[in-house]
């Protein structure tokens, strides 16, 4: 499963849920896209060992599974999925849930 792009989603997104600010923030179009990126594969600016963490966590189900995108103003935002609980949360890049993880 690891890199591969197709379109297939990789796992479930389950309830998907935003912090404060993100409507007001983010284009609706634009968390729609993200969120389909998301499910299949495409991480947006994550990438490399953090890319890496994600397929574990996939095939784990042990972690999160995030992703960075821009919304078409260039606001960053993420997308993080917990695929234990399938819970999915769209983010503003400040608010993020990790810092480790978090990209500047």
């Amino acid at each position: 499963m690891r890199n591969d792009l197709s379109y297939v989603p990789k796992f479930e997104l389950g309830l998907v849920s935003d912090t404060p600010g993100v409507r007001e923030t983010i284009p609706q179009e634009d968390i729609c896209v993200a969120l389909g990126r998301h499910l299949v594969g495409d991480w947006g600016e994550v990438m490399g060992a953090e890319a890496d963490l994600n397929w574990e966590a996939i095939s784990s189900r042990v972690g999160l599974i995030i992703s960075q995108y821009r919304s078409t103003a260039g606001v960053r935002f993420g997308v993080i999925t917990e695929p234990k609980t399938r819970n999915t949360f769209v983010i503003l890049a400040h608010q993020g849930r990790n810092d480790e993880r978090k990209r500047d």
